[in-house]
């Protein structure tokens, strides 16, 4: 099962999920993750709306307490 990293401060053109080229929103790994894998999001502001699509996906937090999630659009901000 693969780890995948996400760093909404990252600004390289690459990005393939690994702590050296994280995607840049959590949306980004969900469209990609298979179930089962884990979902490991840097600390920073992510807005965005997410749609997890049924799949059964580990999030975890560095920093938690400053890892934040906002959806711009109405609505949840995780669904």
């Amino acid at each position: 099962m693969a780890t995948l990293y996400i760093d909404s401060n990252y600004a390289g053109v690459k990005s393939d999920g690994t702590p050296r080229y994280p995607f840049n929103t959590i949306q980004e790994a969900v469209d990609i993750a298979q179930n089962g894998e884990s979902l490991i999001i840097i600390a920073g502001l992510y807005r965005e709306n997410i749609k997890v699509a049924g799949k059964s996906l580990n999030f975890k937090g560095m920093d938690m307490g400053n890892a934040r999630i906002e959806a711009p659009a109405p609505g949840p901000a995780i669904t």
